[in-house]
C-alpha cells in the first residue's frame, strides 16, 4: 500500500510562475521525483544536472519558457514526455 503523502512528493507544478532562471537551491528536493511541471514562466537557463540526478522523472514539462538548451537529461531513462 503507497502512502498518499509519498505520492504527492514527486510532483511539483511550478508553472506561471515568472521564474527566469533554476539554479541548484530552487531545484533542491525529493530525489524521487516524478513530475516536474515548469509550463508558461520565461526560463532562459536552467541547471540540468540536479533534474538530471531524478532518475525516477517520468514527466518534464517546459512548454512557453525561452530556453535555448536544456543540457544533458540522457540520465532521465523513465522520461516519457518532455
Amino acid at each position: 500500500m503507497t502512502n498518499a503523502n509519498q505520492e504527492i512528493i514527486g510532483f511539483r507544478d511550478l508553472a506561471e510562475n515568472y521564474l527566469t532562471s533554476l539554479g541548484e537551491e530552487l531545484l533542491e528536493g525529493p530525489k524521487d521525483m516524478v513530475s516536474l511541471q515548469l509550463d508558461h514562466n520565461r526560463l532562459r537557463c536552467m541547471d540540468s544536472r540536479q533534474i538530471a540526478s531524478w532518475t525516477k522523472m517520468e514527466t518534464l514539462t517546459l512548454n512557453s519558457n525561452n530556453l535555448g538548451t536544456l543540457g544533458d537529461l540522457s540520465g532521465l531513462l523513465r522520461l516519457r514526455t518532455l
